[in-house]
């Protein structure tokens, strides 16, 4: 009698376990409605060094921009159409004596930044993503970058603007938008979960980009998703690629950290931080050796950002 009870109460505890476990696990899809809007505000601050020969150069870049992301479309199968517009940008470059500020009144000839910047702002891209975040369509972003590289100094045969225009290829595009909603899971998702993707970016120096994410807790409906990035490139392949097309080469390895909160209903990220490290190599003809002259730059990036909704 107490041997057929005891298996009852391990049976029942044992489905109670089993039911709040599959209560616990939830599928993270995209889930908005066609009218809505949002306002995106992120925040990054990059600082360099840079080593030439013997010569030390430190500079860091801010960079403040708020942006619409308006949801055009919403189809039956539950892919989404977003509108992103540049709203607004704030934005300061400092070197050793010297600064510039991004400011939209002032002659683009005596500040460079202007006519970069300058480019973007007013203007705005389509994506359309399926309910996962994976991209099925992207529009207005190969004429943001054009608009960006025509209007960086120096003539088409500047190895810089032949890397920024090789850098943001379709595919390249395609991977960092699609990187940026890694964090829906394909799968259900419970607390503890670890999940990660691959991706690699084809571009004038390939570069193959890990992210790994964990499910770490919920309140108020908000998941707390933690974050792990690691960076590498440089294969003799690529190295080859760069110089025949008369680029530099650039080799980079890095790895960052942070956190995103998302809204499980919603799907979309609220908030999130990344504080990355990255060890950048870049290889250019030396005019004055026969050897190639190295510039070894080491870079931290930390950024933010914060979606909130149009009442």
């Amino acid at each position: 009698m107490k041997l057929r009870l005891l298996l009852r109460v391990f049976c029942i505890l044992t489905f109670t376990l089993l039911g709040s476990r599959v209560a616990d696990a939830m599928e993270l899809n995209l889930n908005l409605h066609t009218g809505e809007k949002y306002n995106v505000h992120t925040v990054s601050t990059v600082e360099a060094a840079v080593t030439v020969e013997i010569v030390n150069i430190s500079t860091a870049f801010g960079l403040d921009m708020n942006l619409s992301m308006d949801v055009v479309d919403v189809d039956k199968d539950k892919n989404t159409t977003l509108y992103y517009g540049f709203k607004s940008i704030n934005a300061v470059v400092a070197a050793p004596g010297k600064e510039l500020k991004f400011d939209p009144g002032q002659n683009s000839v005596s500040n460079s930044l202007n006519s970069v910047l300058g480019s973007m702002l007013g203007k705005g891209f389509t994506v359309k993503v399926d309910k996962k975040g994976r991209v099925l369509q992207v529009q207005g972003v190969a004429e943001i970058v054009k608009g960006l590289i025509d209007s960086m100094p120096g003539d088409e045969k500047n190895p810089f603007r032949k890397l920024m225009v090789e850098s943001f290829s379709d595919n390249a595009l395609n991977t960092m938008l699609k990187n940026s909603t890694g964090y829906l899971a394909e799968k259900s998702i419970r607390k503890g979960d670890t999940w990660e993707e691959i991706d690699v970016i084809k571009s004038a120096f390939p570069m193959t980009i890990k992210d790994t994410w964990q499910l770490t807790g919920e309140k108020n409906g908000i998941l707390h998703i933690d974050t792990r990035t690691t960076i590498a490139t440089g294969s003799e392949a690529a190295d080859e690629k760069s110089q025949t097309f008369g680029m530099p080469v650039i080799r980079v390895n890095g790895s960052g950290s942070g956190s995103i909160d998302v809204n499980k209903y919603t799907g979309l990220a609220l908030k999130e931080s990344q504080v990355e490290k990255i060890d950048i190599e870049i290889e250019l003809p030396d005019p004055k050796k026969p050897e190639k002259m190295k510039i070894p730059v080491t870079v931290t990036i930390k950024s933010t950002s914060e979606v909130t909704k149009f009442q």
